[in-house]
């Protein structure tokens, strides 16, 4: 990696030892300079698999890099816990680098959502557990970041009602949010919170489900 937003893959600036690395002799696929390569999807047919991999990689620390200027920047200035929140089925940086900046990792724990839009599965699974969400997602990722987060984890948003992103958007079965948050605990989670407390009246998201409705009652799903 050299500054700015350059891979220059591991190679010393040397793109004959690119070259050489990703055996670009294959298909008279040999650069003249970095200049040269495109990302790997723009490709007139199907990449090399190490021009992928070192995109992948690229763009891991890129992420890396970034949530580290900004630890290093509250680090100057505060002594406080640094929490940061992670996603479900999102492979594309190395999570755990990404923790080491981190005093505790968290994730967006959404089971009905993902279910829909994340988890591949036969549609006979999914309506099985359409108003529940799939147990083994939930569990992998309440573990997954405990480790991250070498122990101390949180969910920093979990799911309260019907969300309004995925495909189909049931309600959870009654007492399913009340579920979800004690198994999040009984995984070692120090700390479940909602997204959101009150329903908004208008905009992009004004079909989220909140804990509190818009006429202040409570949903229901807890």
């Amino acid at each position: 990696m050299a500054s700015g937003s350059v891979c220059r893959c591991g190679n010393d600036g040397d793109i004959n030892a690119l070259n050489e690395a990703w055996g670009n002799v294959f298909w008279s696929m040999e650069y003249e300079n970095f200049d040269q390569i495109d990302l790997p999807n723009l490709t007139v047919t199907q990449p090399n698999p190490s021009h992928v991999l070192d995109f992948r990689r690229f763009s891991s620390d890129q992420v890396i890099s970034f949530n580290r200027l900004q630890t290093d920047i509250i680090k100057s200035y505060s002594d406080a816990p640094i929490a940061h929140n992670f996603m479900g089925k999102t492979t594309e940086f190395d999570h755990f680098k990404v923790g080491e900046d981190l005093d505790i990792a968290s994730w967006d724990s959404y089971p009905l959502g993902f279910l829909e839009d994340r988890v591949i599965a036969s549609s006979e699974f999914k309506q099985a557990f359409a108003r529940q969400g799939d147990p083994d997602f939930q569990a992998f990722h309440h573990d997954l970041y405990r480790s991250v987060g070498k122990g101390r984890w949180w969910v920093m948003e979990q799911q309260p009602g019907p969300v309004n992103w995925a495909p189909y958007n049931p309600s959870p079965l009654p007492g399913m949010v009340r579920l979800w948050s004690w198994e999040a605990f009984a995984h070692g989670a120090e700390a479940v919170c909602y997204f959101r407390w009150r329903q908004a009246p208008f905009a992009q998201e004004q079909m989220h489900a909140g804990l509190c409705v818009r006429k202040r009652r409570r949903s229901g799903f807890g």
